[in-house]
């Protein structure tokens, strides 16, 4: 095969990539609520897991101690872990294994597992420019929902 033609069949191959991806239809962008997470963190000394758990109150310094550094800080206060693994199945299931951690006052304010749509959304609401100039906040400028059922 010459040159030319392996570039033709690279380009092709490319171009049918890329229509089968954009074909593929994309999830809802779904998140669920947690009222808690437990983390087991395992002591070097003892070889013993012990568990920890995170609920609204609990300081930032704390979590960052039992998640590590974040994936991504959308803001100062608003943290997303990936491949977190939720205790309800309906969320496993839905694919929403990134949590998102919203901070209030260095303290957790609200824990959520969401798929990888809701959490694209999350970002680019939180990246939304300010409206007449002043900071209304991601909900003055929301432009997309997430079905996130109640407790």
């Amino acid at each position: 095969m010459n040159t030319r033609s392996s570039v033709l069949v690279a380009i092709a191959s490319t171009l049918l990539a890329s229509a089968l991806t954009a074909a593929q239809p994309t999830a809802p962008a779904v998140g669920y609520p947690a009222s808690q997470i437990t983390v087991g963190v395992r002591d070097l000394f003892t070889s013993s897991i012990q568990t920890h758990t995170i609920t609204a109150g609990t300081a930032r310094k704390t979590v960052v101690s039992l998640l590590g550094k974040p994936r991504q800080a959308l803001t100062p206060d608003v943290f997303v872990y990936d491949n977190c693994e939720p205790d309800q199945s309906v969320a496993r299931v839905r694919g929403c294994r990134t949590l998102v951690v919203t901070f209030s006052q260095d303290k957790v304010a609200d824990l959520k597992f969401v798929n990888s749509a809701a959490a694209t959304i999350i970002a680019s609401n939180l990246r939304e420019p300010q409206i007449d100039g002043h900071d209304n906040g991601p909900a003055a400028s929301k432009k997309h929902d997430i079905a996130i059922p109640n407790k």
